[in-house]
């Protein structure tokens, strides 16, 4: 599940994974792709940290996209993610 949310002139996607939402590719490797709004917060890279975690005990990868606080960047972002199915 994909949701996009917009305030104070910024965007924030949130994804949620439950189960087998997790993606796994044709070598049976766990991929996420993750995308925030700016990585020049703490919080989001703290957040992302703790994501690449998980993902990495998982023998998975961790796409982490950066949009620099641009809207339009970061619907890219996760459409390309949704065209690789990493989503």
């Amino acid at each position: 599940m994909v949701v996009f949310l917009k305030w104070w002139g910024f965007s924030a996607c949130l994804v949620v994974y439950l189960g087998s939402n997790w993606v796994l590719q044709n070598d049976g490797r766990l991929r996420v792709g993750a995308t925030y709004m700016t990585m020049n917060n703490s919080f989001y890279q703290v957040l992302n940290e703790e994501i690449k975690k998980d993902v990495t005990k998982r023998n998975g990868i961790l796409e982490t996209r950066d949009p620099a606080l641009s809207v339009a960047k970061q619907c890219e972002q996760v459409e390309a993610f949704i065209q690789k199915k990493w989503m």
